[in-house]
């Protein structure tokens, strides 16, 4: 898969399934192909979950204070 696919599948599963996106990486990684049969790599799990959480908190951070 292409990183903007991967990107959009993890948003998918992030709006769809918020109760999910708290799981760790690798729970994130055998929900994925469990229900969409698709393999993905953990690290790029890891790498793009961290990303996420990262920026939430900055967005956050920057309109708490507008």
């Amino acid at each position: 898969m292409e990183k903007d696919e991967v990107i959009f599948t993890l948003g998918m599963v992030k709006s769809m399934y918020p109760q999910i996106w708290k799981d760790s990486p690798e729970e994130i990684q055998k929900f994925i192909k469990d229900v969409y049969s698709i393999e993905l790599n953990v690290e790029i799990i890891k790498e793009l979950y961290d990303e996420q959480i990262y920026e939430e908190d900055e967005y956050r951070l920057i309109f708490e204070n507008i």
